[in-house]
């Protein structure tokens, strides 16, 4: 089952990647000459190549990796799941656990958004208190922003966890998961996005 995900994933990110270059491309060949107003909306929304580089941290950026494991360290102290056990070797299948289901939701969302055509691409604020900034970073993680320049409710952000959580769960998980077993893992993941997003705003330059 796993292989078939990760072919499946991966031929779903090429054809998005493809369509969302190609739709940059169209927008460059179609940019209003300097007798016409661009919309300063349009204009603001990142290029491929920056959401493109966006998705790769949030796969293997250091933000990611101290998030899986985090996770990966609390799954070992409370032995979770129960039938891998304790030890480095337990600690390596839950480390991989995160890591693939990270990998699967971040694919996920990204695929989804370029098919939405939405950006859903982490912005750092410009504000410079502490309060407005973690505010900015908790809010990111639940938004997304339209060509248009709107801000609307990020449904792939929303939903990606909970993909990512069936392909981790039923391809690694032992003694075959049950339905309760994905919507943990996936909540988890969901509720701890905000602390991936603060460490972006407060730690690293991304």
């Amino acid at each position: 089952m796993k292989y078939h995900v990760l072919i499946y994933l991966a031929v779903l990110y090429g054809l998005f990647a493809a369509a969302g270059d190609a739709q940059d491309t169209q927008q460059s060949a179609s940019a209003p000459t300097a007798s016409s107003s661009p919309h300063p909306a349009d204009a603001s929304f990142p290029k491929f190549k920056r959401r493109f580089t966006d998705y790769l941290y949030t796969v293997a950026g250091p933000a990611a990796d101290l998030g899986i494991a985090a996770k990966a360290g609390v799954a070992q102290a409370v032995d979770h799941p129960a039938g891998w056990g304790q030890g480095s070797g337990a600690f390596g299948k839950r480390l991989g656990w995160w890591w693939a289901e990270n990998w699967t939701s971040e694919t996920t969302r990204f695929a989804m958004s370029e098919s939405f055509r939405l950006d859903t691409t982490f912005h750092k604020s410009s504000a410079t208190g502490i309060k407005p900034r973690i505010r900015h970073a908790i809010r990111e993680s639940f938004i997304a922003r339209t060509r248009g320049g709107h801000t609307i409710v990020s449904v792939p952000s929303l939903a990606a966890p909970y993909f990512g959580a069936i392909y981790s769960t039923y391809a690694w998980y032992p003694n075959c998961p049950n339905w309760k077993a994905t919507v943990k893992t996936g909540s988890v993941s969901l509720a701890l996005q905000p602390a991936v997003n603060l460490l972006r705003e407060f730690v690293f330059e991304r």
